[in-house]
């Protein structure tokens, strides 16, 4: 954060600090409304997700890349007569 605003330092790391402040604050608020309305399993099913989506993501990215090289190796090779 700071190297985005070399001039302001200060600025810079008190955004940072009180954004992550905020956001603790709201997303603490925010689980304890869903599990008043919900129950209490609701806000660790959710958590459950936020950590299963980023996964299934990375995986199939992951594929995806690994397809892309293949395929650059095989261009590659057939170009230089293998």
């Amino acid at each position: 954060m700071q190297d985005l605003a070399p001039k302001c330092v200060g600025k810079a790391s008190a955004f940072y600090t009180n954004a992550m402040v905020v956001g603790t604050m709201l997303g603490t608020s925010g689980m304890g409304v869903i599990s008043q309305y919900y129950g209490f399993k609701a806000p660790l099913l959710l958590c459950f997700v936020a950590v299963l989506m980023p996964l299934a993501a990375l995986i199939y990215f992951e594929k995806v890349y690994l397809i892309k090289r293949e395929r650059q190796v095989e261009q590659h090779l057939n170009r230089i007569g293998r």
